[in-house]
C-alpha cells in the first residue's frame, strides 16, 4: 500500500470516527430526552391516578354499600381496560 492510499485510508477512517461520534451523542441525546418523557409521562399518570382515587372516595361516600360494590367494580373494569390498552401503545401491539 502506498503512502498515498494509506493517508485516504487515514482521512477516511477519521472521517467516519467523526460521524460515528455525532451519530453517538445525538442517540445519547435522544435517549436521555425519552427517558425524561418516560420519567413525566409516569409522574403525570401517578398524579391522575390520585386524584382519580380522591374522586372514586367522593362518590362512595354517598353511595349506599351495595352501589359502592357495584361502582368499584365498574371503575376497576375500566382502570384494567386502560391498563391493558396502554401496555398495548407501549409495546407496539
Amino acid at each position: 500500500m502506498t503512502s498515498e492510499q494509506l493517508a485516504s485510508l487515514l482521512e477516511l477512517t477519521s472521517v467516519q470516527l467523526s460521524a460515528l461520534k455525532k451519530v453517538e451523542a445525538r442517540y445519547i441525546a435522544l435517549s436521555d430526552d425519552l427517558f425524561s418523557q418516560d420519567l413525566s409521562a409516569r409522574q403525570m399518570y401517578k398524579q391522575l391516578r390520585g386524584i382519580t382515587q380522591q374522586k372514586h372516595t367522593s362518590i362512595c361516600q354517598l353511595l349506599s354499600p351495595k352501589q359502592q360494590e357495584h361502582y368499584l367494580s365498574l371503575t376497576e373494569q375500566e382502570h384494567q381496560k386502560f391498563k391493558d390498552d396502554f401496555c398495548k401503545i407501549k409495546t407496539g401491539a
